[in-house]
């Protein structure tokens, strides 16, 4: 190829990726964002400026994320699933751990690479100067043969790193249920509470109107009106507080749910739990304890960490000793010289003295081994006080469940009691609000026992691993998740 036609080539070339590079720094018009409707989500400063990215992989084709339609538990989590960034973020890690492993794995096939070189020369001569140019073509393929186990050292890790991602995915999914589950009841309560305290708003003025009926007929005295107006003021701020912390719930569970709007969630009534059969006897502590053991995610995760930890120690012991390597090249020149370029190299060398580099290399994969050892024996333990804070907490709202049943009983016959006692001319004033005090105080605590024994019932799924039965991670020879009742009887520690 003549070298003015090369260097025309070259220039417009460059003047082509020139031109390339300054239209990529121009901001390009974004398309105009739809307005933010009741059922519309408001992007976020972030989505404006970069558009929305993929959702990677979530474990979850599509779902209806409409917020117009009634709003189940089960259809929260799965708008969770689908929404939620740390779900996204977890599916992009296993994408990035995935192309991982086919770089390690690109390291048993032949790299051919087809090549062009031309080089071009202008050398100082006395009286004046000489012009060369040279070109070579060809193709080469290049295979690597022998390298003393550090492919297989290298795609051993980069396979554990997979594998981890996985789990950790799997660990995110159950946190991002655990999250919805816990708001969306933390929602259906404090709704409930509301209510609770819409009726007592109801009955303090339904006090403070035969109150004032008595003191006008002469039976009480005027001073008894004080008493019942300030617990009307008291129930009615009890009442904002509960309103404006079920509104604070909404926020919360879309947030949970990884949506951006200000729709007002229908909860459907069918979703409201029944009170938990107090009378059922549960399965014993060690049961949850040994499912989780066998169940959790993020101990297999950190499992699969440590063997990838064990690759690193084993590469860097094979960097430290003595190494061999043989490549086999096959290539065919075409330019200048057409022929077969085909050569096998076998390079064998050891570190006789490289200032203790290798050696530190070795002690410090080996130490951070034996640091993942602990780290896993650390989240095993952890492991068993989550699921036995979380197991005491389920039981102790099951005693309290008990004990608000009987006290909300007691507290509606003391109530209509003390009520037909004022009636009847019997009764005082006092009697009928210290009552109706207590009524409301034993409804409270048997909202908060329900709802709460639900919460720590999610809690220990989760602890114990078994809150998301329907995902499976993709890493060979998985186990699947065994049910706390598998485990009933079972004294030793069942490890996968």
């Amino acid at each position: 190829m003549p070298f003015y036609v090369l260097r025309s080539s070259l220039l417009t070339g460059l003047i082509l990726l020139g031109s390339t590079a300054a239209l990529a720094q121009v901001p390009q018009a974004m398309p105009p964002s739809p307005a933010p409707g009741p059922n519309r989500a408001a992007p976020t400063p972030a989505q404006t400026r970069f558009g929305l990215t993929s959702n990677g992989k979530t474990g979850v084709e599509s779902v209806d994320t409409s917020l117009s339609s009634p709003l189940t538990l089960q259809r929260a989590i799965s708008i969770a699933l689908y929404r939620q960034n740390s779900i996204a973020v977890a599916g992009f890690g296993i994408e990035s751990a995935r192309q991982g492993v086919t770089v390690a794995r690109s390291a048993y096939y032949p790299q051919v690479v087809p090549n062009f070189q031309y080089q071009a020369n202008l050398t100082p001569q006395r009286g004046g100067s000489s012009n060369s140019s040279s070109t070579a073509d060809g193709i080469v393929a290049k295979e690597l043969i022998l390298d003393s186990g550090q492919r297989e050292a290298t795609l051993g890790q980069a396979r554990q790193s997979l594998f981890a991602q996985q789990y950790a995915f799997a660990d995110t999914r159950q946190q991002v249920i655990l999250a919805v589950t816990i708001d969306y009841f933390n929602l259906l309560r404090d709704r409930a509470l509301t209510q609770v305290q819409q009726e007592n708003v109801r009955l303090q003025q339904t006090n403070v109107t035969n109150i004032n009926t008595q003191v006008a007929a002469g039976t009480e005295a005027a001073v008894d009106k004080l008493q019942g107006v300030a617990d009307l003021a008291n129930a009615q701020v009890a009442l904002l507080q509960a309103q404006t912390t079920a509104i604070q719930d909404e926020a919360t569970l879309k947030n949970a749910m990884g949506v951006i709007s200000s729709q007002h969630l229908d909860l459907p009534a069918s979703e409201t739990p029944a009170a938990p059969d107090t009378a059922h006897t549960p399965l014993p502590l060690e049961a949850w304890v040994n499912a989780a053991y066998f169940n959790r995610y993020d101990v297999r995760a950190q499992q699969d960490a440590l063997n990838a930890e064990g690759y690193n120690v084993r590469t860097a012991k094979l960097n430290a000793g003595i190494s061999v390597q043989a490549n086999i090249t096959e290539g065919y020149e075409i330019d200048p010289i057409a022929g077969e370029d085909r050569s096998f190299v076998v390079a064998l060398s050891y570190p006789l003295f490289d200032g203790g580099l290798t050696r530190a290399q070795v002690k410090a994969a080996e130490s951070q081994q034996q640091s993942d050892r602990r780290n896993l024996d650390e989240l095993e333990q952890n492991v068993r006080l989550d699921v036995e804070l979380a197991y005491t907490a389920r039981e102790q709202a099951r005693q309290q469940l008990v004990a608000s049943q009987a006290a909300v009983a007691a507290g509606d016959a003391n109530y209509t009691a003390a009520s037909q006692r004022l009636r009847e001319g019997q009764g005082t004033v006092l009697d009928v609000l210290n009552a109706e005090v207590q009524l409301v105080t034993a409804r409270v605590s048997l909202v908060d026992a329900i709802y709460g024994f639900r919460v720590e019932q999610a809690q220990l799924e989760r602890d114990a691993g078994v809150n998301d039965t329907a995902y499976v991670p993709s890493v060979p020879h998985s186990i699947r998740i065994k049910a706390p009742a598998a485990f009933a009887g079972t004294a030793m520690r069942m490890a996968p």
